[in-house]
């Protein structure tokens, strides 16, 4: 299961680097498009979602 986490936090990773800007200025609607875009599943996308979400309000 930690491997699949791993798996999960790689794509959330990519995924803040790939935004050339603040993580808090871009729309929900192109953060959608990117992650569905980049995961498999729908666990997969609501983990990805999760793990950025925490990160943006970690952020501020």
């Amino acid at each position: 299961m930690a491997k699949y986490r791993t798996y999960q936090y790689t794509i959330a990773q990519n995924i803040l680097k790939s935004i050339p800007t603040d993580i808090n200025n871009v729309s929900s609607k192109y953060l959608t498009h990117v992650i569905k875009k980049r995961t498999k599943t729908l666990e997969d996308y609501e983990q990805v979602k999760q793990i950025i979400k925490e990160f943006s309000k970690n952020k501020k």
